[in-house]
């Protein structure tokens, strides 16, 4: 059994000094990212209580009757890093994967919830930390693998609005992350129509391809410059940012 006895959970400057001083026989070659999808981000507005932890341990050790579980779990607390199972043995999360990657299971559902704003976006910034981490320990060649890679799953785990090309960003950004700048969206994702009025990191992101201030509040001074971008690229000069106004962008 790698269960412990009671779940830890870490600050990212406690965790940083835990796994400084590990020792293991047991020498992971990557990390594979999950979301719980149940519980999601809605059924614990407050992150997982030790209660809930506790749950989860008599879920995986007698519901399914396993001898063990993920590594971690994370929620978007400032203590959110969660240490489930040791790290000196082999988990139980993607069969494919068991044997070389710690695992890491993300708070929500992301077929349904948002992980690029709120909540969400907290959750897989505590993620994508711990998984650079957890990678610069393994050293060269560390893996990041998502619980969809694994061919004998047919889950969408970690969940279809999560790309790994946006996670390996997340990750590449290491301490930016606490930054006040927003970060990047994964291009394929389509933007929202931006208009007078709108607010938040779309805005924040056409306001830096514009070269406007940056305040992530849609206001006279963002409009002129979306109307004079759109006269000079031969666009409806409306002011309103749509799909051909984000395509002339880059994006």
């Amino acid at each position: 059994m790698s269960f412990l006895p009671t779940a830890r959970r870490f600050t990212r400057e406690d965790f940083t000094t835990y796994l400084a001083g590990l020792e293991s026989n047991w020498h992971p070659s990557g990390v594979t990212m999950h979301h719980t999808a149940s519980p999601s981000l809605a059924q614990r507005p407050n992150g997982f209580s030790p209660q809930h932890l506790i749950n989860l341990k008599d879920f995986y050790q007698h519901e399914k009757g396993w001898s063990s579980g993920p590594h971690f779990f994370v929620d978007d607390q400032g203590d959110g890093i969660i240490l489930f199972c040791a790290l000196g043995a082999k988990g139980v999360h993607a069969v494919s994967f068991n044997s070389t990657d710690w695992g890491i299971e993300v708070l929500g559902d992301y077929d349904e919830e948002d992980p690029l704003t709120g909540r969400g976006m907290k959750c897989w910034q505590n993620a994508a930390w711990l998984a650079r981490t957890l990678m610069t320990h393994i050293g060269e060649g560390a893996k990041l693998h998502f619980h969809r890679d694994d061919p004998k799953t047919s889950k969408t785990c970690p969940g279809t609005k999560v790309t790994k090309e946006w996670v390996r960003l997340l990750i590449d950004m290491g301490e930016t992350m606490h930054t006040h700048s927003d970060p990047p969206m994964p291009a394929h994702i389509p933007r929202p129509v931006l208009q007078k009025g709108s607010s938040g990191p779309d805005v924040r992101e056409l306001q830096n391809l514009l070269g406007v201030k940056v305040d992530g509040n849609f206001g006279p001074i963002t409009h002129a410059a979306v109307v004079e971008f759109q006269f000079r690229h031969k666009l409806l000069a409306d002011g309103i940012v749509g799909r051909k106004t984000w395509a002339a962008l880059g994006l």
